[in-house]
């Protein structure tokens, strides 16, 4: 066989199966109705005859508190709910947990921050030290404004403000700066420049 007759063979074979295929398709089968045609099965009556004894027969009735049910009329004016049960003594309630603790208790103003778009604090908060913008949070207090040395924090309707406090240095005589003494709330002192 050359190269030229098997590709010629094989279209041969195909257009042999596309014939049958197309007369499987179009001729009738035994029934006389065409293979692509769909033909609805016929309609059969249900045998219900061994269904018919059961349906028949009651179900047995338990005896106890549904046969007295069973037994009243539904429609008995005097057919009533059975009471509802005592109501269990309820244990002593256990006391509210505490209320968790103001963040802002635990706060230590470092320093404030003020300049072209930034106006905070530097704050400690829980050993974690950390600038706080206006408008930004320490627990549920938000950071209203500061004014001078006074920060204003705000939660809800509640303000709350707390005071930078100026830094004890020591004194030039050389005693330590935990020996000197604060100076009174009223007469605060500006910090000496070294």
């Amino acid at each position: 066989m050359s190269r030229l007759s098997l590709p010629r063979l094989l279209l041969a074979g195909i257009a042999v199966l596309l014939l049958v295929l197309l007369l499987l398709w179009l001729l009738p089968d035994r029934s006389g109705q065409r293979r692509h045609q769909w033909a609805a099965p016929a309609a059969t009556v249900p045998d219900l005859s061994a269904y018919g004894v059961a349906t028949q027969r009651r179900p047995p009735v338990a005896a106890g508190p549904a046969t007295a049910s069973v037994s009243r009329s539904l429609f008995t004016p005097a057919r009533r709910p059975p009471p509802p049960a005592p109501p269990a003594a309820e244990p002593a309630a256990a006391p509210p947990p505490p209320p968790p603790p103001d963040q802002l208790d635990k706060t230590k103003l470092l320093g404030l921050v003020s300049g072209r778009g930034l106006t905070g604090v530097i704050a400690q908060v829980d050993g974690d030290t950390r600038i706080v913008r206006q408008g930004e949070t320490i627990g549920d207090w938000r950071l209203l404004r500061v004014s001078n040395r006074d920060v204003v924090f705000a939660q809800g309707e509640r303000r709350r403000t707390l005071h930078l406090e100026y830094a004890l240095l020591p004194p030039k005589d050389g005693t330590p700066a935990s020996a000197a003494a604060p100076a009174p709330d009223g007469a605060r002192k500006p910090p000496r420049q070294p």
